[in-house]
């Protein structure tokens, strides 16, 4: 059977203190077909916008507004989301270079006046495509319309290949058809379905830092996570979950770091 590949626009953190280098970036990465975050000068800032979307790659600057630096805005995002970072910046101090190196970057470019955007596009696609092959991803079929399809057994459709990355949540008991079979709900607003059960997930997902339980058929991606809208409501996207009970106090530790 053929298999594709879901295409998900990448989005890109910048954490940059000069707006005109910003907007430089901003442009050129949006041309290149990339989403930017808002304008971040500051680690409050792109704590911001980390929350409004979860970024699959940063181009962080060292020295920014505020008293927490770029190297600290690498150490969280490697706590909460473990993505590629690259380091854009004058310094040249040795000390910092090496404590720039703890974080894991993919790389360390020095800033200058006429910094080659194109080289800077090819660092950041082979950072996204080495993270790629990191990220297994799993073979599942485009859901048009699941309860008929289940209900007349025909499982033709085309298999696509998606990023464990781009997946927001995944649940089972959807509806009453559907008790051998997983929703996937990924972030380009598509709904995708798998025979499986969420105890196999569990384990597919498990070297993924990003994913938990949060009742007996419902496991989220904590990249997504929006807010608590009542003591046991999730927002996971757009989507409201309930969390139960027995996982409500561990997803709330997890969410912590977030």
């Amino acid at each position: 059977m053929a298999k594709t590949k879901s295409k998900i626009k990448s989005h890109i953190l910048i954490v940059e203190d000069e707006m005109i280098l910003y907007k430089t970036m901003s442009i050129f990465f949006i041309k290149k077909g990339y989403s930017v975050a808002k304008y971040a000068k500051s680690y409050s800032d792109a704590m911001k916008r980390i929350k409004e979307k979860a970024p699959d790659v940063a181009l962080l600057d060292i020295e920014i507004k505020g008293s927490l630096n770029g190297i600290r805005v690498g150490e969280k995002l490697n706590e909460i989301l473990d993505i590629p970072l690259l380091y854009i910046s004058n310094l040249t101090d040795e000390a910092i270079i090496e404590e720039a190196k703890k974080t894991n970057p993919n790389t360390y470019l020095f800033k200058t006046k006429t910094t080659n955007m194109e080289q800077l596009a090819v660092l950041v696609d082979f950072a996204l495509t080495q993270a790629a092959k990191e990220d297994k991803g799993i073979n599942i079929k485009l859901n048009n319309n699941l309860p008929k399809v289940i209900k007349q057994k025909k499982l033709m459709q085309e298999e696509t290949r998606v990023w464990f990355k781009d997946i927001e949540y995944i649940i089972s008991n959807f509806d009453d058809n559907s008790k051998d079979y997983l929703l996937y709900h990924s972030s380009d607003e598509k709904d995708y379905y798998r025979r499986s059960n969420i105890k196999e997930m569990e384990k597919l997902v498990e070297n993924c830092p990003n994913y938990e339980k949060i009742n007996r058929s419902s496991l989220v991606n904590l990249r997504y996570f929006k807010s608590f809208i009542q003591p046991n409501i999730v927002v996971i996207g757009s989507k409201r979950l309930t969390v139960s009970r027995k996982n409500k106090r561990r997803f709330i530790e997890r969410i912590k770091h977030l």
